[in-house]
């Protein structure tokens, strides 16, 4: 375990940056002073929740240093300017039901905090504006960056630089693409007993998709595939970083292929959605620990859907469906 930690320092070094405020009274979701970090294909257990937050600004710094992350002078700037108050309502109406079990979030300092990178962020972002979804997003990187600054960034450098915008255009077409490529890619069995009990997808998968499965899920679940998104180490080329919001996708097929003997059992659409939605983000920590560890696993082996390219067969794929025939990663 000595030995990882200090692989994992020796890289957080290696990301050169100064850390605009203290990260030393950061906590973890649940209150805790470690975590489990995702750094690439590599977990590190129980190691200090500031190391979380260092990966995280080491990618912001890296994006201020080529202009292309906002700075803190920015962020100030948009809390000065004028928002729709249509907008402005529905951010303050979501904030007051985003983790009302976090003593933090959902204290007046924390709900004024989510508010302020969610106004922020719709300033910046017209086309955009606000969209539910991204309240629980914020939330999470609130939980573990020191400033609203730093949290307005990171959610810039998520939404602009890794793929996640598109997810929230007005249309929601990307948010449609990867609920139809889900239905594609779990077991064919499993996939034919959920659409002949109107179980689909949309249902249950899109507020995973859409808050980056921390509104489901426990935040220890969810920080993790944020963990793969700031850094895009998931993604297989530079080009595809700025896809990696699309690995979310394998962990959603995982989530359900898993699920496969306990849903074929069900014959009520309201069961088999109340069973995702509600027991499975209820599961042990080890369980939800293996879980994400498998779909990321699967997801670093899978190759581009384009016409041209070279289909790879992950880890692990014969027991969830991902060996059908024709079957390959299907990146937008």
């Amino acid at each position: 375990m000595a030995g990882r930690l200090v692989e994992l320092a020796g890289w957080l070094a290696t990301q050169v940056f100064d850390v605009v405020g203290s990260v030393a009274g950061v906590q973890g979701a649940d209150g805790g002073t470690t975590v489990d970090l995702q750094v690439g294909k590599t977990v590190f257990f129980d190691v200090p929740v500031k190391m979380r937050t260092e990966l995280w600004l080491s990618q912001l710094h890296r994006k201020a240093s080529d202009g292309t992350t906002p700075s803190a002078g920015e962020y100030y700037d948009l809390l000065f300017e004028k928002l729709s108050p249509d907008v402005l309502a529905e951010i303050d109406k979501d904030t007051h039901r985003t983790f009302p079990g976090h003593t933090w979030l959902s204290s007046p300092t924390g709900q004024k905090a989510m508010l302020n990178v969610l106004r922020a962020y719709a300033l910046s972002d017209p086309e955009i504006g606000y969209t539910q979804g991204m309240n629980f997003l914020v939330g999470l990187l609130l939980t573990y960056l020191p400033s609203e600054a730093d949290a307005y960034a990171a959610l810039s450098l998520l939404m602009r630089q890794r793929g996640l915008r598109e997810m929230y255009l007005p249309d929601m077409s990307l948010l449609q693409i990867r609920l139809w490529q889900l239905s594609k890619l779990l077991p064919p069995r499993l996939a034919a007993h959920l659409e002949a009990h109107a179980a689909l997808p949309v249902l249950y998968a899109s507020s995973w998709l859409l808050t980056c499965f921390a509104a489901d899920f426990p935040l220890h679940f969810a920080a993790r595939v944020v963990d793969v998104l700031m850094t895009g180490q998931g993604a297989a080329s530079p080009m595809l970083k700025a896809r990696a919001a699309a690995l979310q996708l394998p962990v959603a097929v995982g989530i359900v292929s898993h699920c496969e003997a306990a849903l074929l059992k069900m014959g009520d659409f309201e069961d088999i959605v109340n069973y995702l939605r509600q027991e499975v983000p209820q599961w042990s920590k080890p369980v939800l620990h293996d879980l994400l560890t498998d779909a990321l696993r699967w997801a670093g082996g899978l190759g581009v859907g384009r016409a041209g390219s070279q289909c790879h067969r992950p880890m692990g794929v014969a027991a969830t469906g991902f060996s059908q025939a024709g079957r390959c990663w299907p990146w937008p």
